[in-house]
Order: C-alpha cells, then sequence, then structure tokens
C-alpha cells in the first residue's frame, strides 16, 4: 500500500511500474496519491505501508531513504520575453506573477522558497491552482509563470515553454518514507533500492 504525492504520481509511475513489474510479478501495489499531510496521516495510522514524497520528513516515528534529486524548471507562456534565454537565475523571475498550488501541497512551499517570496507573495489575488496540470493551462492563457519539477516540465502542453535554472539549480529530493520498526522494513529497503536503480531521466539518482 503506497502513498504517493499529486506533483510526482502522474509523471513518475507510468514509468516505474512495468520495470517494478518485470523484474518482481509477485509485487502487488496499491497506490494512493494525495496530499503529503493527508498521506502521512495514513501512514501512521498503519492504512498505507510506505509513501514517496518530498523529503525530509520531520518525524522520529519513520524511517526514510532518498530516491532521488529532482529539480526545478520555470514555465512560461509561448513567446514570454524569459523563454528567449537557454536558463534563468532566481533573480530573473521577480516582478514576475507567479502561480502557485493551492495549500496542503508541499510543492507550493518549496516554489516560494525558490523565488523568495512570503506565504502571500505568488497568489496575492487569491488564485490557486489544484494541480500542476492546471497551472500549465494558467501559463498557456499568459496569465501567470510557475515552476515545475523536471518529471512535469518534460510533459508541459502547447503553449508552454519551460526553462531550466542556471547552475546550482533548485530541486527537491523525494524519498520514500515509512514507519520505524514496521514488519516490513526489508522489503521496502529493497523497494527503495529497485526505485533508485530505476530513476527517470531528468533526475539524479541520491547516493
Amino acid at each position: 500500500r503506497l502513498g504517493v504525492i499529486p506533483t510526482l504520481a502522474p509523471y513518475y509511475l507510468p514509468g516505474v511500474l512495468p520495470c517494478l513489474r518485470a523484474e518482481h510479478p509477485d509485487l502487488k501495489l496499491l497506490l494512493r496519491e494525495d496530499l503529503t499531510g493527508r498521506l502521512l496521516d495514513m501512514l501512521r495510522a498503519g492504512r498505507l505501508d510506505a509513501l514517496i514524497l518530498a523529503l525530509p520528513v520531520d518525524d522520529p516515528g519513520l524511517e526514510s531513504a532518498p530516491l532521488f534529486d529532482e529539480p526545478f524548471h520555470v514555465a512560461l507562456p509561448a513567446g514570454h520575453p524569459l523563454a528567449a534565454h537557454e536558463s534563468l537565475s532566481e533573480d530573473a523571475l521577480q516582478g514576475e506573477r507567479l502561480l502557485l498550488l493551492e495549500e496542503g501541497h508541499c510543492f507550493r512551499d518549496q516554489a516560494l522558497a525558490v523565488c523568495g517570496f512570503d506565504a502571500r507573495g505568488g497568489d496575492r489575488d487569491g488564485f490557486a491552482g489544484t494541480s500542476l496540470n492546471t497551472l500549465c493551462e494558467m501559463v498557456a492563457g499568459r496569465i501567470g509563470i510557475t515552476l515545475l519539477p523536471a518529471l512535469a516540465a518534460a510533459r508541459a502542453p502547447a503553449g508552454v515553454e519551460t526553462r531550466p535554472f542556471t547552475a546550482p539549480a533548485p530541486s527537491r529530493r523525494m524519498g520514500l518514507a515509512w514507519r520505524r520498526g514496521s514488519p516490513r522494513d526489508g522489503e521496502l529497503r529493497l523497494l527503495g533500492d529497485c526505485l533508485r536503480a530505476h530513476a527517470p531521466p531528468g533526475v539524479t539518482p541520491a547516493g
């Protein structure tokens, strides 16, 4: 019973699940996509066995293993002046309208931190997207810009151009978390090893 955050699940699972099935045909996965807070509650309650989410997880009752580092990209309306650059600095985004996910998404806080805004900074007009796909549609509609994790940026829709950040690029570390003392500890560590070995293009496997 594996929980996955929504800013990763649709971009990551379609590529990695066939590898898991091929190498471990007896493995039965029940997947749950939800926000980090709710997934953590379900994990602590024993309703899930493990989570794939952004690290760190500040909970002494949980174990975690890093999987990969996923850089952030800037999503711009097609033809936006910033799209003339091959890469962008964080300072280049100042003055742009930053479109954000609604509260409860950990990626919202990460985007705010990258752009140097406080918790009220990016969505002063009260708009907040429910998904990365929604944000991309708003970007395509020339309402503002947003940040995307690399795996989502690789699937940006028509009307959206993405650019990487100049090095060192901001990123998030994805990892596997489970309850400390779980009877499946050994199996979950093996699952983490398998997921790390099949890190998709565009990310850096954790050392």
